[in-house]
């Protein structure tokens, strides 16, 4: 199974803040991190399935996994250490399929760090074992928030540096640019809290010419109507904020409409946590999980569930 670090322990005053939305506690732990960029962090172990099988060495890992052995990535699965590869079939290619894995608030393990944090369980999986069409080229985009929910911080896995926008159309334009001029783009879109809502106000923006292949949204908070200092409120009162237990509200109903996925919009949800929650969206596929624990663990289970993962990868 995908093992999760645990958070590591904060003072008060740093879990009020940083948790307030808890659209991802603390990211990626220090023992034996994910990095996306291919620079070993740790020792390496043997790919494990979702149910912690090992899988077979000839299992792909660049290609795709077998729909029997989805691999669970290593450090070096995503990318050289320097990238080369990745840049070279980048400008070579003519076809891109596009990974847009967004995180939510405080999802940040160091906003001068993008690609480290816990969105890269999801966001490596899927790169390693999503099945690209014939000459098509897989990229990797981690998006996640810092303390500051009006900045975003982003990067591509295959470039080094990372950038920062102040809003989504601005993250929109970098990645329409970024991915322009190639003769076909397909995109999967991921957002988890916070940042299910940034890709619901992502998609419409992405260039018309793009496909959207999948759009998947994780326990979706709007960070307009459950800001973190609503929610630090919540958690003194006790008593629930409505737009902190509801699926996003305030996007127009026109700009919902943009969104048509190739493959129906799955939407998914959890009401275990009575303070924190995303509700059913109309006109898409919604699914109701349940996850157990203390506190915000039901909010967080979806970027923990390595099954999920492997249900996210199977709608590709």
């Amino acid at each position: 199974m995908v093992v999760v670090p645990k958070p590591r322990l904060r003072n008060l005053t740093e879990v009020l803040v940083l948790l307030a939305l808890a659209g991802i506690l603390s990211s990626c732990g220090k023992d034996d991190p994910v990095d996306l960029r291919g620079q070993s962090a740790g020792n390496d172990q043997a790919s494990l399935d979702p149910s912690g099988n090992p899988v077979s060495a000839t299992s792909p890992t660049s290609s795709g996994g077998s729909e029997k052995n989805p691999v669970i990535p290593s450090s070096s699965s995503s990318r050289s250490s320097e990238g080369d590869d990745d840049v070279a079939s980048l400008e070579k290619s003519e076809k891109v399929l596009a990974l847009l894995v967004l995180g939510g608030y405080t999802s940040c393990d160091d906003p001068e760090t993008p690609l480290d944090q816990a969105m890269t369980e999801i966001g490596g999986f899927l790169k390693a074992n999503v099945k690209p069409e014939s000459g098509e080229t897989k990229l990797l985009f981690l998006s996640c928030y810092g303390t500051d929910p009006n900045k975003i911080h982003f990067s591509w896995d295959h470039q080094p540096k990372h950038g920062a926008a102040p809003s989504v159309e601005e993250m929109a334009k970098f990645i329409n640019t970024s991915l322009k001029g190639h003769h076909s783009v397909r995109i999967g879109l991921v957002g988890h809290s916070y940042g299910g809502w940034t890709a619901m106000k992502l998609a419409p923006l992405l260039d018309p010419q793009f496909k959207l292949h999948v759009m998947v949204t994780l326990d979706p908070i709007s960070k307009v109507e459950c800001t973190p200092q609503g929610f630090i409120d919540v958690l003194f009162s006790g008593i629930p904020q409505p737009g902190c237990v509801r699926a996003p509200r305030d996007i127009s109903q026109p700009n919902l409409d943009k969104i048509k996925p190739a493959k129906p919009w799955v939407n998914y949800y959890q009401t275990n946590y009575n303070l924190l929650h995303s509700s059913p969206i109309d006109q898409v596929k919604n699914i109701q999980k349940s996850y157990t624990g203390p506190d915000f663990e039901p909010h967080l289970g979806f970027i923990r569930d390595p099954k999920l993962f492997q249900e996210i990868w199977e709608l590709f």
